[in-house]
């Protein structure tokens, strides 16, 4: 897996599972340098993974404080670094967060402005944030109002207000998105400083996975 991976990032085809892939992979290294540790028969691999073990453990580390435990498959919309990774991710995030509170008063505002108890206030990626309200209440929108869309029972609007906090929001998430793009190329960049290193454990590990298959023919071909 990790020479798939650093295969990957080296194109820069990785994607955010890989990259949390690798950290688990490589954080690996220094148990198998303890496992090594006072077996002759296997010194000589012991002291390579030995020089490899502290930098790539820190490399793991620094990947899984990074990203979630269970990373998207990709970042179209973002969602794989952790809250307080990031402080300017972690602005644009509260943004979308606090846009939650602002529609609930924005609710309930209308309603208390129109005497409409079933208005809605919602959103879908293809209209946006509008104001729904059934047919029957059609008579009580106010003129001000623009109608949004139409539907079987019900007309959705918009306002000056609703569209303005709209733009703020989709801005919110459009740059927590490139943030996030930005920050990936970064540790990918860091892995990629790497290169070396997880090039002599994989090569490693796989000498080792031959010398054990080895070992297990002969004791059985004792």
């Amino acid at each position: 897996d990790v020479q798939r991976i650093i295969s990957r990032i080296a194109l820069a085809r990785a994607t955010p599972r890989d990259v949390a892939g690798l950290g688990k992979s490589t954080r690996r290294a220094q148990d198998l340098a303890q496992l090594l540790r006072d077996r002759p028969a296997v010194s000589l691999w012991h002291d390579r993974i030995g020089q490899a073990a502290s930098p790539l453990v820190a490399l793991a580390e620094h990947i899984e404080q990074a990203c979630i435990e269970s990373p998207p498959p990709h970042l179209r919309e973002g969602g794989l670094f952790r809250d307080g990774h990031d402080t300017q991710l972690d602005e644009y995030r509260r943004l979308q967060q606090d846009s939650h509170a602002w529609l609930a008063r924005y609710q309930k505002e209308l309603i208390d402005q129109t005497a409409i108890p079933s208005l809605k206030v919602g959103y879908n990626r293809v209209f946006g944030y509008y104001i729904e309200v059934t047919s029957a209440n059609r008579s009580r929108v106010p003129n001000a109002w623009a109608r949004k869309q139409t539907l079987k029972n019900a007309e959705r609007f918009t306002t000056p207000e609703l569209k303005t906090f709209e733009g703020k929001v989709l801005m919110a998430e459009n740059r927590a998105i490139t943030r996030e793009q930005e920050l990936f190329v970064e540790l990918c960049a860091l892995v990629e400083r790497h290169m070396a290193q997880l090039q002599a454990y994989t090569d490693l590990v796989a000498e080792l996975d031959v010398l054990g298959c080895f070992a297990r023919r002969a004791i059985r071909a004792r």
